[in-house]
């Protein structure tokens, strides 16, 4: 069966991107929830309440004058009452990682939460999200526990298409065709067909599994003898 699955996945990778990144239109956004962050270490303290931080990493190539990106952070999954946001008009932020947008509040104290980038205007290209929660150890320190994301654009319509016809095509060829519904007209005559499914043939009661492609060897006779060769 892999020799049927290679050449399928060998197809979809021409026409899906080939860099973890998202372009966003207008009006289009992206959300990610997470259910933990890990320990990367210690950093500095912002008071005596945890605070959980965001930042959205754009390709500044891809956001132009008219361009508004808007930025939320919500304790739970995406929507309802964000807890922090922020917006870039116009000209992207700058931050720790690159040009883009970041939000910041007290927040995610349990490591769970989610956020949600939207396109509120003109289109931008997302490139990195970066994570993070600041623990308090005393007035100085927190625990830092972080996560870097790459957004992943869904499947496109034509990678769909083109994997539904490779399917397609491949049931047809060692489905349908190696189906031994063909007969011998006279007795005595052979027909070599090749198989790589279950097979049951005509007037026998076992099903035969064939692991992988197998040539079979029909002897038709007037009493129907079926003989089976590897």
């Amino acid at each position: 069966m892999r020799k049927i699955f290679l050449p399928v996945f060998a197809s979809l990778t021409t026409c899906l991107p080939t860099h973890a990144q998202l372009t966003l239109g207008a009006g289009e956004s992206y959300a990610y929830q997470f259910s933990t962050l890990e320990f990367i270490g210690t950093g500095p303290s912002f008071g005596a309440a945890g605070v959980g931080q965001a930042y959205a990493i754009f390709d500044p190539a891809t956001f132009q004058t008219g361009d508004l990106v808007g930025l939320a952070l919500f304790e739970s999954g995406p929507g309802g009452s964000a807890f922090a946001t922020n917006f870039a008009a116009n000209v992207l932020l700058g931050t720790p990682y690159g040009p883009g947008i970041g939000a910041a509040n007290f927040g995610w104290g349990d490591l769970q939460g989610s956020i949600e980038i939207t396109q509120l205007s003109g289109s931008a290209t997302l490139q990195e999200i970066r994570l993070f929660y600041y623990q308090p150890r005393d007035a100085m320190t927190a625990n830092v526990y972080a996560t870097t994301v790459s957004p992943v654009p869904e499947p496109g319509t034509i990678a769909l298409l083109i994997l539904g016809g490779l399917l397609g095509f491949f049931y047809y060829k060692y489905k349908i065709l190696t189906r031994p519904n063909m007969r011998c007209a006279n007795a005595g005559e052979r027909l070599w067909f090749r198989c790589a499914v279950h097979v049951c043939w005509p007037g026998m009661a076992e099903r035969f599994y064939i692991g992988g492609p197998r040539f079979f060897r029909i002897n038709t006779i007037e009493r129907r003898h079926y003989e089976r060769q590897i």
